[in-house]
């Protein structure tokens, strides 16, 4: 799979996955330019035309050993911002200079069994963006791999023009 595919899960026809980091095996940058990350038109697209009032962040290791962990930060695109006509990225949440966007609290995400990075949690603000980017600021392990998907249900959310 690769960014922005999009699955239907098995078993129910309207629980969607998007694909928002595909078997990441380093850190990467911050986003540094306007096409950065996932629109949040495609995932409005791919929910029949409405934004989910719920998202849910699913974050799974897909290769490693040893000692695994990684450590995640959303950022959120807001297109034009009084004088910035490139748009604004900033990251999601709370949290001080270092943990600001932070998931999991502001914490490394570590194993959850032998081998096995699983996280989930509620992402906000996406609907109020343009553009969504997860930037991996620490992975740990060996041959640690991670891929990130966007949940939500489809009919069961609010319309965006």
């Amino acid at each position: 799979m690769a960014i922005g595919d999009v699955t239907t899960i098995a078993g129910s026809d309207t629980l969607i996955a998007i694909e928002v980091l595909a078997s990441e095996t380093a850190v990467n940058s911050p986003p540094a330019n306007a096409t950065a990350g996932i629109a949040v038109r495609d995932i409005i697209s791919a929910f029949g035309g409405q934004m989910p009032q719920d998202l849910s962040l699913v974050v799974v290791s897909t290769a490693g050993s040893g000692t695994m962990t990684v450590t995640i930060r959303q950022w959120l695109m807001f297109g034009t911002l009084g004088s910035i006509s490139a748009g604004a990225w900033c990251p999601a949440g709370p949290g001080g200079d270092a943990t600001k966007g932070v998931i999991n609290a502001g914490a490394a995400i570590g194993e959850t069994g032998s081998n096995t990075i699983r996280h989930c949690e509620v992402v906000t603000f996406t609907a109020h963006a343009s553009r969504l980017y997860f930037e991996i600021t620490a992975i740990g392990g060996t041959g640690t791999a991670v891929t990130v998907f966007l949940v939500g249900r489809k009919g069961h959310g609010v319309g965006i023009n």
